[in-house]
């Protein structure tokens, strides 16, 4: 068990939908492996790209930005301030990133340099309780931080492609 992030991207059309229908995100955001409740409109979003940042969301904020919290950056796509939509599916409603908030993160995080990532990484802070694994990971060293490099690429490929399409995106923790 564990807390597990994730996001998908969502085009106007979908937004406007789930919006209308909160009681769907959950369908929708797994559409790719779920037959649920609107197959008609569901179908157009099978192939919509996915991210799983894993249990080491909260890890990835805190190596991108240095802080545990939000900090009102443009950095802030994982542990952001966004709308929420949709019930309680575990850890809280889902959230919906705006598409211009999508963009300004993937600007954003190209501007993010090995350097800045294994110095916050390396910080007393990220070891410290309030980034969830934190201790963890820190105990695991160079292996942990070369798998966070490793989740940092899936997401900069991710926002990319949002990005690109003028996507926003549904973001989850279960």
């Amino acid at each position: 068990m564990g807390m597990y992030w994730s996001a998908r991207l969502v085009d106007e059309k979908a937004l406007v939908h789930l919006l209308q229908h909160p009681e769907q995100v959950y369908d929708f955001f797994h559409a790719d492996q779920f037959d649920g409740c609107d197959p008609a409109w569901l179908d157009d979003y099978k192939t919509y790209p996915i991210v799983d940042m894993g249990q080491e969301w909260h890890a990835l904020h805190y190596v991108l930005t240095g802080s545990a919290d939000t900090t009102g950056s443009a950095l802030d796509f994982i542990l952001g301030s966004f709308s929420a939509v949709g019930e309680d599916l575990g850890y809280g409603p889902a959230h919906v990133v705006p598409p211009r908030a999508l963009s300004a993160f993937s600007e954003a995080l190209s501007a993010v340099g090995p350097d800045q990532i294994a110095a916050n990484f390396a910080s007393e802070g990220f070891g410290a309780s309030e980034v969830y694994l934190g201790r963890a990971l820190a105990s695991e060293g160079h292996v942990a931080l070369d798998q966070l490099n490793l989740q940092i690429t899936k997401l900069a490929e991710f926002v990319s492609t949002g990005a690109a399409r003028q996507c926003g995106a549904i973001t989850l923790i279960t």
